[in-house]
């Protein structure tokens, strides 16, 4: 793939004939540099008359690949197994989708704050149960 030009990638990328890697480094390139993603505008304009819709692009837009915000609870509380944990593990750090990136980061904040929440209901219990000394 390195010796095809920007053109011939995107044309790759439109058409779902990239491999899983290759389709996420040009995902990544499309979301940091913004003449590379009014290229490929512009070639899909080009290709796809307006009026049809692949399933790739219905794919994307639909952000059918991103999992279930109950799916992303299980796999941050390991319950979810392995080789779906590492799908979603691939699609934060290969695919770096931004949805389930924000999606991630505010479980994560979640879990902390409850956490924090129990430990600290659990010492106000004890100190009321008298087993821990007030501070």
């Amino acid at each position: 793939m390195a010796d095809l030009n920007d053109d011939e990638i995107l044309r790759l990328y439109l058409d779902e004939s990239l491999d899983a890697e290759g389709m996420a480094r040009i995902e990544k390139r499309l979301r940091q540099e913004p003449g590379l993603l009014e290229r490929l505008d512009q070639i899909r304009t080009e290709q796809i008359d307006p009026a049809v819709h692949s399933v790739g692009m219905a794919w994307i837009s639909g952000r059918l690949t991103c999992p279930a915000r109950s799916e992303w609870t299980q796999h941050f509380s390991g319950v979810l197994e392995q080789p779906r944990s590492a799908y979603l593990q691939f699609h934060l750090e290969v695919v770096e989708c931004p949805f389930c990136q924000a999606n991630a980061t505010d479980l994560r904040q979640r879990q902390s704050r409850q956490k924090d929440s129990k430990t600290n209901m659990a010492d106000r219990s004890a100190r009321a149960a008298g087993w821990l000394k007030s501070d």
